[in-house]
């Protein structure tokens, strides 16, 4: 699978929340069929700040610029463990 697009609001990057959240849907994916996962990062002015997002998430680097990066993450091997303090509801 290959996400296209992961949009984030600056008010919640750092709480760990988005890596909860990331994780919860890693766990959704792998239970779904899913075994690896393909991401990419382009740059911009206002995205600098999660330059470094997919690889703290645990993806790999497979191809990585000053024009973008291309990740790719097999689910076997992902970290899916999500902190007990945070609670995710999908409906």
């Amino acid at each position: 699978g290959e996400i296209d697009t992961f949009l984030l609001i600056c008010r919640i990057l750092g709480k760990g929340i988005e890596m909860a959240f990331v994780k919860k849907i890693f766990a959704l994916l792998k239970d779904k069929g899913f075994r690896k996962l393909r991401a990419g990062y382009l740059p911009s002015a206002k995205n600098a700040q999660v330059k470094d997002f997919w690889e703290k998430a645990g993806f790999s680097c497979t191809s990585c610029s000053n024009d973008g990066k291309n990740y790719e993450l097999l689910l076997d091997n992902a970290d899916m463990q999500i902190e007990k303090f945070y609670h995710i509801n999908i409906k």
